[in-house]
Order: C-alpha cells, then sequence, then structure tokens
C-alpha cells in the first residue's frame, strides 16, 4: 500500500508478488497487483487525438464524403479552411494537422483517402532504420511476450478465461480492479466487456462507472454509436468529466467535431472551473483551423491552470506563427523553469531566439537541442535557416545535407536545398530534387510552385502550368502561384 500511494508501482507489483507466492488467494495481495498494473500501463484515454494511422486509413465507418465546410476534422486544410483573422497559414504536419507545439498521441496523423494515400503512409511511417511500420489500435497495446503467456493455461497473473464473472461483480472494488487489468494491462477488451455487461447488469443499469467502462470496451472494439449509447445513459446517471471527454472523442472518431463541441461547452456551463473540458474545446478547434478560438480557450485553460504544459506549449507555437517571437519566448521559457527540458523545447526556443534576431543565443539553443535529439533532421534544417538568415550559404547547404541524410523523406529540406542548388546554377540537380520532394509531401505547396517556377524559365510552360494549378489547390492564398498561373493563361491564349 505504501508503494502505490507513493506509485512505485513496480515496487508494489513485486511485494505483491511474493504475497502470492506465499498465498495465492491472498485477494488484498491481487487487488493491488492488478492496481498496479493497470496504473503503469495506463493511458489517458480522455485524449482528444489517440488514433493509430493505419485505424484512421483504413476505417470501416463511412462517413460522408462531401461534409459542409468547417463540419468535418477529416479534409486537409486549404487558405479558405484558414481563420483570416490569422496573420499567416500555420504549417502542418505530414498528414495535415496543424503544428501546435505540443506532441498528442496520433496527432500528426489523418486519415488518407486512395491508394496513393495509404502507400505515401506506409512509406512516411518507415524509421531512418527502415524498419518502421504503420501504427495501428493493436500493435500499440499488445505487450512484448505476452502473447505465449495468454495461449498457456494458467500461465498469467490470472487466468483470465477462467473467471467467474457472475460471483466477481459482487464484489465490487475487486471486479472494477481486475476490469482495468483487462483492458490497460492485458488489453483484453472482449472479457472486460463481458464483465462489464454482467457488471451492469448486476447494478440494475444505475452504475455510471460500469456504463462508461462498457462504452470503452466499444469503443476499442470499433462500435461508437454503442459507445454513445452507453456514455449517454452514463451522463444520465451520473454526470462526470471524464464521461463528457470520452463522448467527445467518440463524435471525432465519426467525423462530428460540431457535435462535440455542443457537448464540451454544455459541460463547461455545468463545470466552468474544470480546465480540461476547456482543453478539449481548444483541441477541437485547432484541429478544424479556427486558430482565433482556440488561443481564446487556451488562454482560459491557463487561467485555471497556471502550469498546464500543453496549453504553455500551444500558446507559444500560435504567438510564434503570429509573428511574435518574443511573446513565445516567454512561455518556452515557462517550461524550462518548470522542468520541461527536451530536444523540442531547445529547438523552439532557438527558432524564437533567431527571429528576435539573438543569433548568439540561437545556436547555443539549437547546440543543447543537439545533444538532447535522437533524431535531429528538424534541428538540423532549422540551423539551415540560421544559415540562410546571416549570410552563410555553405553552412546553410550543409545543414540541409545532414538533415536528409538523417531523414531522406525530410520534405522541406528537400525544397530549400533545390533553391540553394540553383544559386549554383545546377539546373539539373535542382529539378529532381523538387520533383523527389513534391513526391514526398504531396501536401507542400511551396515544391510545386518552385518546380513551376523553374519549368517556366526553361521553357516547359505545360508542365509549369500544372505544377502552379496543384499549388493553387493546396494553398488558394499563394499569390506568387497565381501571378504565375496568370502570366502562363494569357501566354497560352496568345499561342
Amino acid at each position: 500500500m505504501m508503494h502505490y500511494r507513493r506509485r512505485q508501482y513496480d515496487k508494489c507489483s513485486a511485494a505483491c508478488t511474493e504475497l502470492l507466492q506465499i498465498q495465492p488467494r491472498d485477494q488484498a495481495a491481487v487487488f493491488f497487483k492488478c492496481r498496479s498494473l493497470s496504473a503503469r500501463n495506463w493511458t489517458d484515454d480522455t485524449e482528444l487525438e489517440d488514433e493509430g494511422l493505419a485505424d484512421l486509413m483504413l476505417d470501416d465507418n463511412a462517413v460522408d464524403s462531401m461534409p459542409r465546410p468547417g463540419t468535418s476534422v477529416m479534409r486537409p486544410a486549404t487558405a479558405a479552411t484558414v481563420n483570416a483573422a490569422d496573420q499567416c497559414v500555420r504549417p502542418v504536419s505530414t498528414f495535415g494537422r496543424p503544428l501546435t507545439g505540443f506532441a498528442k498521441p496520433g496527432s500528426a496523423c489523418r486519415p488518407i483517402t486512395g491508394q496513393t494515400g495509404v502507400l505515401l503512409a506506409l512509406r512516411n511511417t518507415a524509421t531512418a532504420t527502415g524498419q518502421g511500420r504503420p501504427v495501428t489500435t493493436l500493435g500499440r497495446e499488445v505487450r512484448l511476450g505476452t502473447a505465449s503467456v495468454a495461449a498457456q493455461p494458467g500461465g498469467g497473473f490470472l487466468n483470465i478465461e477462467r473467471l467467474e464473472f457472475t460471483r466477481l461483480v459482487r464484489r465490487t472494488a475487486m471486479a472494477k480492479a481486475i476490469c482495468d487489468y483487462l483492458i490497460y494491462h492485458e488489453r483484453n477488451v472482449t472479457r472486460a466487456l463481458e464483465l462489464c455487461a454482467e457488471a451492469t447488469k448486476e447494478a440494475c443499469f444505475k452504475d455510471w462507472w460500469w456504463k462508461c467502462r462498457l462504452a470503452k470496451c466499444y469503443y476499442r472494439l470499433g462500435l461508437y454509436r454503442d459507445s454513445e449509447r452507453q456514455l449517454l445513459s452514463s451522463l444520465r446517471d451520473q454526470n462526470m468529466t471524464t464521461t463528457v471527454l470520452e463522448l467527445a472523442k467518440v463524435y471525432l472518431r465519426l467525423d462530428q467535431p460540431n457535435t462535440a463541441l455542443k457537448a464540451l461547452q454544455k459541460a463547461v456551463e455545468e463545470a466552468p472551473t474544470e480546465p480540461r473540458l476547456q482543453l478539449g474545446i481548444a483541441r477541437i478547434h485547432e484541429m478544424m483551423y479556427a486558430l482565433g478560438p482556440s488561443v481564446v480557450f487556451y488562454q482560459r485553460v491557463l487561467m485555471l491552470d497556471a502550469s498546464n504544459v500543453e496549453g504553455l506549449a500551444c500558446l507559444a507555437a500560435n504567438y510564434f506563427y503570429s509573428h511574435q517571437p518574443e511573446l513565445s519566448l516567454r512561455y518556452y521559457r515557462r517550461l524550462l523553469q518548470m522542468g520541461v527540458s527536451g530536444p523540442e523545447i531547445w529547438n523552439n526556443l532557438g527558432l524564437c531566439c533567431f527571429y528576435s534576431s539573438q543569433f548568439d543565443l540561437a545556436l547555443g539553443c539549437f547546440d543543447r537541442a543537439l545533444q538532447l535529439a535522437d533524431d535531429s533532421a528538424d534541428v538540423w534544417y532549422n540551423i539551415g535557416h540560421v544559415g540562410i538568415g546571416i549570410g552563410d550559404i555553405d553552412m546553410a547547404y550543409q545543414s540541409f545535407k545532414i538533415s536528409l541524410s538523417l531523414d531522406r523523406g525530410h520534405a522541406e529540406s528537400l525544397c530549400n536545398l533545390g533553391i540553394l542548388e540553383l544559386q549554383k546554377s545546377r539546373i539539373e540537380s535542382a529539378q529532381a530534387i523538387f520533383l523527389n520532394a513534391q513526391e514526398t509531401a504531396p501536401h507542400l505547396f511551396q515544391p510545386y510552385f518552385n518546380g513551376a517556377l523553374l519549368a517556366y524559365k526553361l521553357g516547359n510552360f505545360q508542365g509549369a502550368f500544372a505544377m502552379v494549378s496543384k499549388a493553387l489547390e493546396i494553398n488558394q492564398g499563394h499569390n506568387s502561384s497565381a501571378e504565375l498561373q496568370k502570366i502562363l493563361a494569357r501566354h497560352f491564349q496568345v499561342l
């Protein structure tokens, strides 16, 4: 009990194992071992983004293929979908999500339709060693070395197949501990579903906790409408913040962000001092590219919880992309004061110092980021930008080369390296680099525009028109692409 209260879950589990070796029927030891193993493997299921890439792409739950504007998070953003009050278009991840400054589970993932999208996803999820694979719910939840144990009768801590749920549900505390153990540690959702169904029946369908766990099992099995019904029933029995967050997650999984917002806003009216609800609303606004409202709700989160890491990081990113690096620098320094340290923080600090004209501090921050980073392709990419900013083209060229040696699919480095190759009058090399960048990152408009401009100067007007049209499809508000398209259109009319 002492280890458990101090969150020393490994020590608690080891102590319970020793007790069970002496007395295998010690119910207190079974209870605390289930609790400690569940807590050690616990993940925040109320996160509004926790889906694996393959789950999102290969999902069989059909959504409307042509949703009304502003009602879906399944479509890539264009200039028309970005809030006009924002001063710039935010960069996006490989799968189209806006970069927020805070990495949430699965936040880089976006459903992609068509065979090319699947092939792109399979290619982009590979690591630098070539051993990557798509992230799936099953792959995320299966523990190493458990398959053979589960196949043996009585080979695990609990013989799951021999548990008698009809008797177990009469002992509520033990049943809840075993339920969490099945969900979070063993990942045996089907048996957990049987236990939840039996416990709900035993409680005469009036226990909100069992309904919430039942909904969780339905959600993990892909039965989202059943999960929604259970969560709504749980809310009628007891209004809980966790239940509302899980209901919003179900609506997002069904691509109904407006319904999720209504559920969260209704809960905020009843519990205005709960920061998790405000945080959920801010995330959904950010997913829908309503960046102005998302900033307002992140500020409300910090008013309620001044040490909220996600709120600080996302506001820092918003201020940076709104051309206010000095304000962004304050938030990142606050994160460092709170003890949050890592390559991402130092990389972002370096960018803020660079755009605040503090070049000496910027290089020091990037050096610290390189020391802490396992995969430093993005850091070298930013160092290349510093080289361009201070006029050291050779340093920029070498930095982009190093970035590509660490991540050959880094499209931004490819795009900038192509421009530097043009400055060195290496036309063929620049053409090949722009084509590679277009294949690697079809969601970026810069490689298409650069390729179109180079093709126009070389006299390939048809190829230039095709590429600039693609650039405008991705970003309708890019003025240079629009001007080049008009010039090419006039040229075709003359011919």
